[in-house]
């Protein structure tokens, strides 16, 4: 039951996310993307071995999204 709960009960906030992806049928790299779950839309992507987002991709978010609090 407790295993159940971590794999199936987890909170799924609708909103901007950062997610880790890997490019599995062509170059097999990993890159990192932002995107809204609720509309999936693609704000943009940056490479794996940074620390945060680039501040242009931030922006871009912020000027689509003016409520959203912010990335961290």
């Amino acid at each position: 039951e407790e295993f159940d709960g971590y794999m199936f009960s987890r909170k799924n906030p609708k909103g901007v996310h950062f997610e880790r992806w890997r490019h599995a049928y062509g170059c097999g790299k990993w890159f990192l993307a932002a995107r809204c779950t609720a509309t999936l839309e693609v704000f943009g992507t940056y490479p794996a071995q940074t620390t945060e987002p680039p501040a242009e991709l931030l922006a871009k978010i912020k000027a689509k999204r003016p409520n959203w609090e912010g990335y961290k």
